[in-house]
């Protein structure tokens, strides 16, 4: 009995060590992935809370519900539960300091897509307007924005106040 249980021992053995490392295996896009993080060069502070971020959503009390959809037949959706809708003031006595004010629009918006990926670390992506390359990377898509504008001044002009490049970073649920 000692020598069969050795002998299955052993082959189990040799079974799993010609098994692939799971961790080297490339991730698939099919699936779900959630809005982790917008990463920005800058860090501000737009909750006032005393704490400057660059992820900042960490900023925000929105952008909890905000997913991408990868199917296998090649579309997808984006699926977005709400948006910050930010507006700048300016300090009295000062030229370019501002407080911030911080709405957070509820409401369900979807759009559709197709991707195809191109070789293992890029998703090409297209929507209505236009075709991406989307960066995977482990468990991570990713995505520059520029100068997408995170505040407008306060005013009747409602020109834009703060303008960040944002890498936009999905984590695959």
């Amino acid at each position: 009995m000692k020598k069969h249980l050795i002998t299955v021992v052993v082959l189990l053995s040799l079974l799993n060590s010609c098994k692939e490392d799971e961790s080297e295996l490339p991730i698939t896009v099919e699936g779900t992935w959630k809005l982790t993080a917008w990463n920005s060069a800058n860090a501000y502070d737009f909750n006032g809370d005393g704490i400057t971020n660059t992820n900042l959503l960490k900023e925000f009390n929105c952008y909890h519900n905000e997913f991408m959809v990868f199917k296998a037949d090649g579309t997808g959706i984006v699926k977005s539960g709400s948006f910050a809708d930010v507006s700048a003031t300016l300090v009295t006595g000062t030229e370019n300091t501002y407080t911030y004010t911080i709405a957070c629009i509820q409401g369900q918006d979807n759009s559709f897509f197709n991707w195809s990926r191109p070789n293992e670390n890029t998703i090409v992506f297209t929507q209505n307007n236009g075709t991406d390359n989307l960066t995977l990377n482990g468990n991570k898509i990713s995505f520059l924005v520029e100068e997408f504008v995170l505040a407008r001044y306060n005013d009747t002009t409602h020109y834009p106040v703060v303008t960040e490049d944002l890498l936009f970073v999905y984590t695959k649920q």
